[in-house]
């Protein structure tokens, strides 16, 4: 069974995104979701009430949900995953 993906909301012009997609690189654990050209990331953030990036994002494969992390790791709050990780992924 493939183990899910750490969804991580970035956008164009945030330095600590630029410096986060340069250590995480082609590590298949994440999928990059960009919230400046991605308009379903947006609104993927806009549901979380994500208002910084980079954002993590923990998908809940047995409940079917997307949960936004913390600081300290907890899902804050979890919508129901409409998308399942697509396959696009954006660097």
């Amino acid at each position: 069974m493939a183990k899910a993906k750490i969804v991580v909301l970035v956008a164009e012009g945030c330095p600590a995104c630029a410096e986060l997609k340069g250590k995480i690189g082609n590590d298949k654990r994440f999928e990059l979701r960009d919230v400046t050209t991605n308009p379903e990331a947006r609104q993927l953030a806009k549901k979380l009430g994500v208002t910084g990036v980079p954002a993590f994002l923990y998908p809940d494969k047995k409940r079917g949900e997307i949960c936004a992390l913390n600081d300290n790791g907890k899902a804050e709050k979890c919508i129901k995953d409409e998308h399942q990780h697509t396959k696009n992924r954006e660097t």
